[in-house]
């Protein structure tokens, strides 16, 4: 019952407004991609977008 009392008055006291807004999706700035020694060549050229695909399902 005190619940719906105080929920009540928080509710009035805002006029219904929410103090917070909603986000529909998300979405990194950057992106940190840490590869071993051994592959970093395949992975340099996977983001410039020169890999074959050969090299990529290793």
């Amino acid at each position: 019952m005190w619940g719906a009392i105080f929920g009540g008055i928080g509710h009035a006291s805002t006029g219904g407004r929410r103090d917070f807004s909603s986000v529909q999706t998300m979405e990194a700035d950057s992106y940190d991609v840490l590869v071993e020694s051994t592959h970093l060549d395949v992975a340099v050229r996977a983001i410039d977008g020169r890999a074959p695909q050969a090299d990529l399902q290793r």
